[in-house]
């Protein structure tokens, strides 16, 4: 939670990431993160999360655990958030 800029409402877990709840859009538009301290968490990434305004949801996927910063299209971490 360190290493996220604002403290998610609810946190879930699956064998790949964390995935932190917010309760707006527009907190995980505005979202920034500490890359070296999510590096902390390998093997497993982040993704923020909340329902969107136009959409469903809306969601940010971090993985500096393993190799990146920011990926915005992530066919995996949208299969574990359906």
């Amino acid at each position: 939670l360190n290493g996220l800029s604002k403290a998610p409402t609810k946190v879930l877990k699956n064998r790949q990431a964390y995935f932190v709840i917010y309760d707006n859009e527009q907190d995980v538009t505005q979202l920034k993160t500490d890359s070296q301290l999510l590096k902390t968490l390998f093997p497993l990434d982040v993704v923020a999360s909340a329902p969107g305004d136009k959409y469903d949801f809306v969601s940010r996927y971090f993985w500096p655990a393993s190799g990146g910063d920011e990926d915005y299209v992530t066919g995996s971490i949208h299969t574990g958030l359906a």
